[in-house]
């Protein structure tokens, strides 16, 4: 699950430069809806971690293209609150399954935690496709054109790649 998600990180941003942030997420979430039902439908070890790896992928590419989304749907006077909150996305999860999953298994089987990421999964496609609207764009240019940085701007900024290695670092 970390090792797809590390090893997307950065095609992650070029995928939400290409797509938009929006259409990023939702090809994140439903790797995550497929990955996870999948995983409840197998038996086999070895495909349940495959099933992982594509979880993990939907996860690399949300947490890339969710605060390009955030920023997009808030101006700069209110984007401290949904950043905060997305900011304990990952805290929150893990408090939440790790309470969970145990009274999923107990109730029924170990899968019932892959068919609730599957359901939850689908209900964020929806309230994100339906909910969250892209504001509309002059010119749909890419790069120095639309005011956006390249991902090979990013690269050669070196405080840039410096967070990125600190996060790395932190994360691992």
């Amino acid at each position: 699950f970390a090792l797809s998600g590390l090893l997307l990180a950065l095609p992650a941003g070029y995928i939400c430069q290409k797509l938009s942030p929006k259409k990023t997420i939702l090809l994140a979430l439903l790797f995550v809806a497929v990955g996870s039902v999948f995983g409840a439908l197998t038996n086999s070890f070895s495909i349940l971690l495959f099933t992982r790896f594509i979880e993990g992928a939907g996860m690399g590419l949300v947490i890339v293209a969710a605060p390009a989304f955030i920023s997009i749907l808030f101006s700069p006077d209110e984007i401290g609150k949904p950043m905060g909150i997305f900011s304990v996305y990952m805290t929150v999860g893990t408090v939440l399954i790790f309470n969970l999953a145990p009274a999923l298994a107990k109730g029924s089987a170990w899968k019932a935690s892959w068919w609730l990421i599957a359901a939850a999964s689908a209900v964020m496609i929806a309230l994100v496709q339906f909910f969250a609207k892209m504001p509309e764009v002059d010119g749909a240019g890419e790069g120095e054109e639309s005011g956006q940085p390249s991902m090979k701007d990013a690269l050669k900024s070196k405080s840039l790649c410096m967070i990125g290695l600190a996060y790395f670092m932190f994360a691992t």
